[in-house]
């Protein structure tokens, strides 16, 4: 089996790397507490839980031997042959306690139940494969390049082909992840930041500039807003920034809200994809849209 080809992984604060051809199979919880699964087209392949604790005296060794019990009870009511070993030294990670174990069945796991040391999160990360398939090599290089927070306060997300980073205090609100179209809007008291990855940019302008396009695909978010336009770049991509205050009628039913839009699209020719970073940000916020837009990777 040839290597496969590997790409980073983005959601909650909790990053790895897994294989291109590996995507998203379900998603569960918040920054707080959740569960995610990664799947191939033939079965599920890696499974994260994480929670977040102040305590430093979470008993990975207890909590290991639980889980594996409970694993063990599944396969004897199954019938299946299950072969359990503990402890298997495969990663070296600073700041953080961890143990991680292994079972044979079908599939086979490995498995790695981690605590920081710092921010005291704890994340449990399992990797499953078929016999013939290098999973010790895979396991490794997803429990060795675990994330679960930056020192700088921001999550990286990257799901599908955008990748944000985004200050840990914004939560994710209703993401949309369609094949075609991505979004992932954040919040923050009265507060918002929206990041949009749309496809077949070519297709999408065939018809019409980019400017345009953007006014009818955001003619909503737009609305409430006196906003002007001007050219700009993103990464050498051209673009165009639309800002603007409130409305005047919009101002009087909500006179303390004096959040300002501030937005830019672009075309990125060598992915094929349009980009969308949207903001609503009080005045003394509004460098938070700048530094955001340059962590936006499209290619």
């Amino acid at each position: 089996m040839s290597d496969p080809k590997w790409t980073h992984f983005g959601w909650q604060g909790i990053e790895f790397e897994i294989p291109a051809d590996w995507t998203l199979g379900k998603l569960d919880g918040n920054r707080g507490a959740g569960y995610l699964r990664i799947d191939d087209e033939t079965m599920a392949r890696i499974e994260a839980k994480w929670e977040t604790t102040k305590s430093r005296e979470y008993d990975i060794a207890r909590e290991m031997e639980r889980q594996l019990r409970d694993i063990e009870k599944r396969a004897r009511k199954a019938k299946i042959d299950l072969a359990v070993k503990r402890n298997v030294k495969m990663v070296r990670l600073q700041d953080r306690r961890w143990e991680c174990a292994f079972w044979k069945g079908d599939p086979s796991a490995y498995s790695m139940l981690t605590q920081c040391e710092d921010c005291g999160r704890i994340v449990l990360l399992r990797v499953m494969f078929r016999e013939h398939e290098p999973g010790k090599d895979w396991a490794c290089r997803v429990f060795q390049s675990l994330v679960d927070h930056h020192e700088d306060c921001r999550d990286h997300w990257d799901v599908f082909g955008l990748s944000v980073k985004v200050p840990a205090d914004f939560a994710l609100g209703h993401a949309s992840l369609k094949t075609g179209e991505i979004r992932l809007p954040f919040i923050r008291a009265g507060e918002s930041l929206e990041a949009v990855r749309v496809s077949l940019g070519q297709y999408q302008l065939r018809s019409t500039s980019l400017d345009e396009w953007f006014e009818k695909f955001c003619r909503k978010e737009l609305e409430p807003y006196k906003w002007a336009k001007e050219p700009c770049k993103v990464r050498e991509h051209p673009g165009f920034c639309f800002q603007g205050p409130r409305r005047l009628q919009k101002r009087l039913l909500a006179p303390f809200n004096t959040c300002s839009l501030k937005s830019r699209v672009w075309y990125c020719k060598e992915t094929d994809k349009l980009f969308i970073l949207r903001s609503i940000l009080r005045p003394k916020h509004s460098d938070v849209f700048e530094q955001v837009c340059t962590t936006v990777q499209c290619h």
